[in-house]
């Protein structure tokens, strides 16, 4: 353990109040219809793109039997070019006429690149309007309430507002907003169909420890915005289609219920609206699962300041709750049981310095331990789950 004195975990706190900034950015440089300082509704457009078209990526040395992949002696059209379909782009020149061989584009839109013997075309749209006339085009919501105060090129734009944020472990689906709801009694009940009722329409229920297929099937009929709980099946992830609405699992995988603090603030919140993303990304990038409730006019809220206690900078402990951060366990919740006071051999052939981690507690029978060498030590009985399992300190974060 004495190896370990001066390792920091990266810390997640999974429940603030204060100042919560998101940025939106657009897929590509396009329009911002938003000023520096003006205040925005969750469901506003801030900014919009035309639509980019599908690419078309055509090997024209192999079409056209060259022999090597300078095209500068065999292009018709030049980058920037319009082309329609059936255009010729290119031709290679043959002694006699009917020996001429052409290459031609495959569709309409913009010849966009010309390198190494291929070409890149652009699509055109199909030409129909969006609902408000002009070309089809992805508009970018503000997605919570609050004031702008950063706009970044024609890209993005940042909204700050203040309010209580809190951070999944993982989720599914793309973004909602509604009104917070909750709909079971406990935060260890399992959110099923017959909790969902007419009132649930444009909602974003709150659940327990988990929420049942059938569930899903009823939120979708009743046009849920959202569904927050602790803990979410694995197999939820493979859902063909998949839910139309956002989901947001507090804990991780597996039936686990909502941690308390979390539960009962969502509850003294229901009725507020909120914001919620299921967007999620591997390990430590800056996408993950999240919920936003903006403070109303009369909710009193410290302006700029956290009411959570400072965290603790400390090395990792025995007892110590952490979340894995790299599949087959990522989100995960399991607790220190000890720290090995050497580097542990993975099957990989790597030896890396870590903790035993006790999941056992927070996980489902249905959510088995498969062996992976970023979190299994060698040693260790694949035949069979383990309730401990050794993970490297770098697929770690500390839960406070």
């Amino acid at each position: 353990m004495s190896e370990n004195i001066g390792l920091i975990l990266p810390h997640t706190q999974t429940i603030s109040t204060g100042r919560v900034r998101v940025e939106r950015v657009l897929p590509a440089p396009g329009e911002i219809l938003v000023q520096m300082g003006e205040r925005v509704e969750a469901t506003q457009k801030i900014a919009r793109t035309p639509m980019r078209g599908e690419i078309q990526v055509l090997n024209v040395a192999r079409i056209l039997g060259l022999d090597n992949r300078d095209l500068a002696r065999v292009m018709v059209k030049k980058r920037g070019d319009r082309v329609e379909a059936g255009e010729i782009l290119a031709t290679r020149q043959g002694v006699l006429p009917f020996l001429h061989k052409p290459c031609r584009s495959p569709s309409s839109g913009r010849l966009v690149a010309i390198a190494h013997g291929w070409v890149v075309i652009e699509a055109e749209s199909d030409g129909q309007e969006g609902p408000a006339g002009g070309a089809e085009r992805v508009d970018l919501l503000a997605f919570i309430t609050g004031q702008v105060t950063d706009i970044t090129d024609r890209r993005s734009v940042t909204i700050e507002t203040v309010g209580t944020h809190i951070l999944g472990a993982c989720g599914l689906g793309g973004e909602g907003h509604g009104v917070l709801q909750v709909a079971v009694e406990n935060r260890t009940d399992i959110l099923t169909a017959d909790d969902i009722g007419m009132g649930s329409n444009n909602a974003i229920l709150v659940g327990g420890a988990g929420v049942s297929p059938e569930a899903l099937d009823r939120a979708t009929e009743m046009k849920v915005k959202g569904i927050i709980v602790g803990g979410i099946s694995s197999s939820f992830r493979e859902l063909t289609p998949a839910p139309s609405f956002p989901i947001v699992a507090t804990e991780g995988y597996g039936s686990l219920p909502m941690a308390a603090v979390e539960f009962e603030t969502l509850k003294q919140l229901e009725g507020h609206e909120a914001s919620i993303s299921g967007r999620m990304g591997e390990a430590r990038a800056a996408s993950r699962p999240e919920i936003i409730i903006p403070k109303t006019e009369h909710q009193q809220v410290d302006d700029g300041k956290s009411k959570s206690e400072d965290i603790p900078i400390e090395p990792p402990q025995i007892g110590h709750q952490v979340r894995a951060l790299r599949h087959p366990l990522l989100g995960q919740v399991g607790e220190i049981t000890s720290i090995p006071a050497a580097a542990q051999p993975l099957p990989s052939g790597l030896s890396l310095p870590g903790a035993q981690v006790d999941f056992v507690s927070f996980l489902s029978t249905e959510e088995p331990f498969s062996q992976h060498d970023m979190v299994s030590a060698q040693g260790v009985d694949s035949s069979r789950p383990s309730s401990t399992q050794f993970v490297p300190w770098l697929n770690l974060e500390r839960i406070v």
